[in-house]
């Protein structure tokens, strides 16, 4: 029986001898600059045969290259090698005559080889960077201080992401954490020198007037001390802070008893530095930062916010029944 003979291109057969001394040796020189293992070198030659031959339909959705015909085989070597040529140049170049290049070339694709994965990142990927849970917390918490409502506009308008999927929806810290918080404060106050055991003070009271009245930092920080001056002859921690009447209770009991601001008569803000300035809410998103991670709940707790559940904001009143 006859048989139709072709005799092989040139530029087949050293394409072919190509592959073979690659094989022998166990790496290929991709450019001047870029030698890598022989296995990642036919893991990017794969990326390419695949990529090229979606964009040209060259051969059937779901045939792998090994199960291909013949013919096709040597039609998927010849353009994908030509895609080799002067790399990256030639593969950049292809790259730009064709829509959605990134997602042809990286389609199915579990982990790209080096070589070509920078290539396709640096100059064909149009996408925006990927942002980290980490970066996520720290753009919410910087406009956690200034407001919760509308979170998620407010992220998107301060740093132009979208970070919705990341926010988690605010359930608020439960009792039993709140007391583990507090009693780690208690813990530090009972060593602390006489200065710092003041800040600690200041500190728990912020904290537990936030949380209990629902405010967030810049609401805590606009309460003034001339809503505070009725006198309180007792109050104690011991049984435990819960109500807004409480609270004003504490406040007033802080107010008399630790407020460091009574030499500076100009001052109006309750909360203060040790030295009677104003607190910034950088400092107290700090101080609490401070606290959650020395009591070990950094995990739990993830800011103010939540600590606070600022989306049930209660009215405090201005007085209390003492």
């Amino acid at each position: 029986m006859a048989t139709n003979i072709v005799a092989a291109d040139a530029a087949d057969i050293a394409m072919q001898q190509r592959i073979g001394q690659v094989i022998a040796d166990g790496y290929a020189a991709v450019n001047d600059r870029t030698v890598v293992y022989s296995h990642l070198f036919f893991a990017g030659l794969r990326m390419l045969i695949s990529g090229r031959s979606r964009v040209e339909h060259l051969h059937e959705r779901g045939v792998l290259f090994e199960r291909a015909p013949v013919a096709t085989r040597l039609l998927q070597l010849r353009t994908a090698t030509e895609l080799l040529a002067e790399w990256p140049d030639q593969f950049l170049a292809y790259c730009s005559r064709i829509p959605s290049p990134y997602s042809m070339f990286v389609r199915d694709v579990d982990e790209m080889p080096y070589w070509i994965g920078a290539v396709l990142r640096q100059h064909v990927f149009q996408g925006r960077a990927v942002i980290s849970k980490t970066e996520a917390k720290a753009i919410v918490e910087s406009v956690e201080r200034r407001s919760t409502a509308g979170l998620s506009a407010l992220t998107r308008r301060f740093s132009g992401r979208d970070l919705s999927r990341y926010l988690e929806r605010c359930v608020g810290v439960d009792d039993d954490l709140a007391d583990l918080l507090l009693a780690s404060i208690d813990q530090e106050i009972t060593s602390a020198a006489p200065k710092r055991r003041v800040l600690l003070l200041r500190d728990k009271v912020m904290f537990i007037a936030g949380r209990c009245l629902h405010l967030t930092i810049l609401q805590l920080l606009t309460l003034k001390i001339d809503d505070f001056s009725e006198r309180v002859e007792r109050f104690s921690f011991f049984h435990g802070v819960r109500t807004a009447e409480d609270v004003t209770l504490m406040l007033c009991w802080y107010r008399r008893s630790l407020w460091s601001g009574s030499n500076h008569p100009a001052t109006k803000a309750l909360f203060l530095s040790y030295v009677g300035r104003p607190l910034r809410d950088s400092e107290v998103g700090a101080r609490f930062k401070r606290a959650v991670h020395a009591a070990a709940l950094h995990r739990s707790i993830s800011g103010w916010a939540q600590w606070a559940d600022v989306s049930r904001r209660l009215s405090i009143s201005s007085s209390a029944n003492v």
